[in-house]
């Protein structure tokens, strides 16, 4: 699926979701801005793009992983504020955020303000292609594995072997981990650092 065609399958999946029409819904629109989005929404937003994409969607968000991974220190200042580390950190794993919404000095809470349909067709794209990327050879008779049209797991054509997707909060926790080496972090450090948190 092209960009494109994954942020149409989103923003109507949205819309259904939240039962309002497709036109009300632009790759761009802020969830709790403009549509009103609860938290009991997104859990049914996630619901529904499992079902739509067949991926893993993670059950945290970008700030709740993120300190998982680096700590509460790394992230914010005492105020709450974004660190320089978080900022850039923030800046790199959420793309699609406007660049004058994500800023050096913003709460880190604020964050959950700059979601939109379109960080939603991030997430689905990556953990499509980690769904593409991962091995079709069973690890028990190397036969091969086929991708289930209705479940997000693989079956081996041989044995019968199930392989579920790895979640998709592991995917997205590795790139973290990418993006903080990118930025310089020592990667020893990225991942003791994740004992200092607490999991989303």
């Amino acid at each position: 699926m092209t960009e494109g065609e994954i942020e149409k399958e989103i923003c109507h999946q949205i819309a259904e979701a939240l039962e309002v029409s497709p036109d009300e819904i632009s790759p761009g629109s802020r969830f709790f801005e403009e549509l009103g989005v609860e938290s009991i929404d997104l859990l049914d937003i996630s619901f529904r793009l499992e079902r739509a994409f067949l991926v893993r969607m993670p059950n945290s968000d970008l700030l709740q992983r993120s300190i998982y991974r680096f700590g509460e220190d790394r992230l914010m200042r005492p105020d709450g504020r974004l660190t320089e580390f978080g900022f850039k950190l923030f800046r790199k794993a959420m793309p699609e955020a406007d660049e004058g919404a994500l800023h050096a000095d913003m709460p880190a809470s604020e964050l959950r303000f700059l979601i939109t349909p379109r960080t939603f067709g991030r997430v689905v794209s990556r953990l499509l292609a980690h769904k593409a990327a991962a091995s079709r050879v069973c690890s028990e008779c190397a036969g091969a594995l086929e991708e289930s049209k209705n479940t997000t797991e693989f079956i081996c054509a041989d044995c019968g072997q199930v392989v579920p997707l790895r979640p998709g909060d592991d995917v997205l926790m590795d790139d973290l981990a990418a993006i903080a080496v990118d930025l310089g972090e020592p990667a020893d450090h990225a991942e003791d650092s994740a004992s200092n948190g607490q999991p989303g």
